[in-house]
């Protein structure tokens, strides 16, 4: 227990790694909630040791806070965590923010607790929270989504040019709604089924902030240069060129060594990877290892390539449907890329994912601006290139939201996704 840090003042010692990306969070569920301090202590201390069994990289900070300082005390007593990147601090959020350091800090994100209406009064903890980012950010959670789900996570970006990211390099809050034992509360819990949840909650808040680092690790690739071979071979200097957000998928071509946990597999000509952002339960991509920016780069020697990719689907679907039974699923192109570099959906059509949160996400994969391959290969062979009218499916994307199932017309998208559950 040496490495784990309580003091009634904060102290934050000078890591010696650099770059750290921090989580920031209360104890859940145990004061408002009414659960047992030593039992959530206890689950709090597994759900903790499983995480850094699985992450052993440095470069990440988790820090407990606590403002009691008896409750703080025994955090420590209790804990049976060695571990140098964990730290127990006797401190409030507020006091936390105004006194940290933060040079050598990348980004943090804090974790607070939320109501199943997303109201933020729950806790005091949480109190504090609202009051530093304020509603509007809130409100637009609550307009994506019908109500807080047990033990999920759900973020908030933290505006870039604010106070609260630029000097306290915050850039999440990750709200969740914590399993609750306190009958003056909404939907109180057994003791065995709050417990459970509170373990779900600290395994899905721990993924969450894994996600988040692994995503910051993801964009700091776009820092590596990439050298410019079309250089006088007597020049010794070196160029680089500019790459950007949309190159992403190159990078999984370029550097597959950093993407291990995000690639479903490899083959001769082509990548398989598992969609970083899935806009359904299961959303692959078939990237092919020749670099060609979008469709529209494509000409009448790539019609193999194309037809590569629908065979190498079939493939990927008949394995999916041997391990998960028989899904429906739909493969195409988008009208407009947003990313560069060819790229082929494998995605299910149940559409079931936190991330399909916009009319434009719904409408992209499911109406004419999804191109069937079929349409790509057609227009190859009457035309030897992709020619289409930009306009027309750009107001495709805007069109009302309508059901891809039954055509029922619904008038959001919280509706909408309580309406695809009834399709099931």
């Amino acid at each position: 227990m040496d490495n784990t840090h309580v003091d009634k003042k904060i102290k934050i010692q000078d890591s010696k790694s650099k770059n750290l990306d921090q989580l920031i969070f209360p104890l859940f569920s145990v004061k408002e909630g009414k659960i047992d301090l030593l039992k959530g202590i206890t689950i709090l201390n597994e759900s903790l040791l499983n995480f850094f069994k699985s992450y052993k990289e440095d470069g990440i900070e988790i820090i407990l806070l606590e403002n009691d300082l008896n409750i703080a005390t025994q955090l420590k007593e209790k804990f049976k965590i060695n571990e140098s990147r964990f730290k127990i601090l006797n401190s409030d959020i507020e006091e936390f923010l105004k006194n940290e350091k933060n040079d050598n800090i990348n980004f943090r994100y804090i974790a607070t607790e939320i109501s199943w209406r997303f109201k933020m009064s729950c806790t005091k903890f949480s109190q504090k929270i609202q009051k530093i980012i304020g509603s509007d950010s809130l409100n637009k959670i609550k307009e994506q989504n019908k109500s807080a789900i047990l033990n999920t996570c759900y973020s908030i970006d933290i505006i870039k040019n604010s106070s609260l990211y630029v000097t306290n390099k915050v850039k999440k809050i990750i709200l969740i709604n914590a399993p609750n034992m306190n009958p003056e509360r909404p939907n109180q819990l057994s003791e065995d089924e709050a417990l459970k949840g509170l373990k779900q909650l600290y395994n899905n808040l721990f993924k969450e902030f894994e996600k988040n680092v692994k995503n910051n690790k993801f964009m700091n690739l776009f820092k590596i240069p990439k050298e410019n071979t079309n250089l006088n071979d007597n020049s010794k200097e070196k160029a680089s060129v500019k790459t950007s957000w949309s190159d992403g998928l190159l990078l999984y071509i370029r550097h597959p060594e950093h993407f291990k946990d995000s690639i479903y597999k490899i083959y001769d000509k082509f990548m398989v990877i598992y969609d970083k952002y899935p806009k359904a339960k299961y959303h692959l991509l078939i990237i092919p290892k020749e670099e060609i920016k979008s469709i529209y780069y494509l000409n009448k020697s790539h019609l193999p390539l194309i037809k590569d990719m629908i065979e190498l689907s079939k493939e990927v679907i008949n394995d999916l449907n041997k391990k998960n039974g028989e899904i429906e699923f739909q493969i195409g192109f988008h009208a407009i890329p947003s990313m560069n570099q060819v790229h082929m959906h494998v995605i299910s059509r149940d559409f079931i994912s936190p991330f399909l949160k916009t009319k434009k996400h719904w409408n992209t994969f499911t109406s004419e601006f999804f191109l069937k391959p079929s349409f790509i290969i057609e227009q190859l062979n009457n035309n030897g290139c992709i020619k289409l009218d930009r306009q027309y499916y750009e107001n495709i994307l805007k069109q009302p939201l309508k059901c891809c199932k039954c055509g029922q017309d619904l008038k959001n998208m919280p509706t909408l996704k309580a309406h695809l559950t009834t399709h099931i």
